[in-house]
């Protein structure tokens, strides 16, 4: 890793906020709520976001707004822009159930906000013909903005605009999907940002990540691993560094496929570096990834400022280089967006265990097949490690109320069973466990489809008693051959609501 990179991830805390504000929760409920005094509490819910946030807007507390599922548009009562106050956290209470959407194109963004101190954003799905999320911060002020689980489509996801400030930006489990870019990120007038994506899709966008840094001293530290970068029109990244700025990133266990696919003919890049005669050029650490059908992998490659090190590439100038390899990835389906590795993939056990520095693939699977669960122990190239049989889950870790969503790998056409493993054994599969849940081992899920997977969902029952049991997941496929366990035993711990 580059020691400007390292120097990024030493500076992770630079954005320490002083002191802890009081925090003020309130329910919204776009069809049961009603805004007026005295409404907010689970029992009686406000009904817009707008409502909540101007009725908190310059008061010294954090506020928490936790959104019932529906609909929240200009039918519910929404006006846009909605503007965040300082301190503020939007979080779906069932996730995935709530959509924030505006219905015409107005120019302006769904949300706003301006010199904002700390913001999060989990479990929605912020709609727009405009912008979805767009952060102004002038001199002097500082920025976390995490989003977790979001999904967005607008014409542009996430917008982050930095006059001499300072910035840390999350995003984890993210779907960032068409229009302009995925996220815009400006640092300027000295202005310092670490962007972060953790196992996010980027897709059919024009860039998916643009990080433009501007003026002497304006730096631009980018952490992206485990991610997808599907079709972006013209660049998977674009690094830019104008009058003396500078711009550096670690790039891990990603995909960039098809990217350049707006340009005619496709010349598009997946890394895209433009500096002027004041900066230096962008700095990029690159490692167990794949590039595949891209117009270009990295033009501006050179020596001095990429480390490559166990990629899957396509531009034959690369192949060789760190270790690189050249090939078809033999994706499952890239033309579905499935880029999960086949049995004869040349990614297999082919990356560099030294350069890991995540615990678990896009699936949530452990980052490097266990020797002791059936692996070689060597991680694989690209976003996803490849297990013949296995099971994983989304969220981990788990709270009651929640819907968890699990995932089985297994041989097409075998009957799959799902069950939980008893906590002092947790490689024993189908234990006594399931019945906390009241249910009865096993659970027949049914037939593994031609995809080689079969997905169930489950409600984990609203039940304080739950809150620090640890459930072994292990799945089962019965076919002709017989009956084969999964390789990999899913943990997940119950957490408070």
């Amino acid at each position: 890793m580059p020691g400007l990179m390292r120097a990024a991830l030493a500076a992770a805390g630079l954005l320490l906020l002083s002191g802890s504000a009081a925090v003020q929760t309130l329910y919204v409920d776009p069809a049961g709520g009603q805004d007026a005094p005295g409404h907010g509490s689970a029992a009686l819910p406000l009904k817009t976001i707008a409502y909540a946030v101007t009725r908190y807007a310059g008061k010294p507390v954090t506020l928490e707004l936790r959104l019932q599922p529906g609909s929240y548009d200009t039918t519910s009562g929404e006006v846009f822009p909605i503007a965040l106050p300082a301190r503020a956290t939007l979080r779906a209470v069932v996730p995935g159930t709530v959509e924030i959407r505006k219905s015409a194109m107005q120019f302006t963004t769904v949300f706003s906000a301006v010199d904002a101190e700390r913001l999060q954003l989990e479990g929605v799905l912020v709609g727009s013909p405009d912008r979805g999320l767009q952060c102004t911060n002038n001199p002097g002020t500082g920025l976390v903005l995490d989003l977790i689980g979001v999904r967005m489509a607008n014409s542009r996801d996430l917008a982050v605009n930095l006059q001499a400030a300072r910035a840390d930006v999350t995003l984890t489990g993210c779907e960032l999907r068409g229009g302009d870019s995925g996220v815009i990120l400006s640092a300027q007038q000295g202005s310092v940002a670490n962007l972060s994506l953790e196992r996010c899709v980027v897709a059919n966008v024009w860039h998916g990540v643009n990080a433009n840094a501007s003026g002497a001293g304006s730096t631009i530290f980018s952490l992206i691993r485990g991610c997808l970068f599907d079709a972006p029109g013209v660049n998977g990244v674009l690094s830019q560094t104008s009058l003396g700025a500078q711009s550096a990133s670690w790039i891990e266990g990603c995909v960039f496929h098809r990217c350049g696919t707006a340009t005619i003919p496709p010349s598009g890049q997946a890394l895209h570096d433009v500096w002027d005669s004041q900066s230096a050029a962008p700095l990029h650490s690159v490692v167990n990834s794949t590039f595949f059908q891209n117009g270009r992998d990295m033009p501006e490659y050179s020596a001095a400022t990429y480390l490559l090190q166990h990629n899957l590439v396509q531009d034959p100038g690369l192949v060789g280089v760190g270790g690189s390899l050249s090939g078809d990835p033999l994706f499952v389906d890239a033309p579905r967006g499935n880029f999960r590795l086949t049995l004869g993939s040349p990614g297999r056990d082919r990356g560099a265990n030294t350069h890991v520095t995540q615990a678990v693939d896009f699936d949530g699977a452990p980052r490097i097949d266990p020797p002791q669960l059936g692996g070689a122990g060597v991680v694989d190239i690209g976003a996803y490690e490849y297990y013949p049989c296995h099971v994983s889950a989304c969220p981990v870790p788990v709270k009651p109320g929640v819907v968890v969503r699990y995932r089985l790998v297994g041989p097409p056409g075998a009957l799959a069973l799902l069950g939980l493993g008893s906590g002092i054994d947790p490689h024993a599969p189908f234990g006594d466990r399931l019945r906390l849940l009241g249910l009865s081992p096993p659970i027949w899920l049914g037939v593994v489809g031609l995809d080689h997977s079969l997905t169930w969902s489950f409600g984990v029952p609203s039940a304080p008693s739950l809150v620090g049991l640890t459930c072994h997941w292990q799945a089962g496929f019965v076919h002709a051959s017989g009956v084969t366990f999964s390789y990999n035993v899913l943990a997940q711990t119950v957490v408070r609501a």
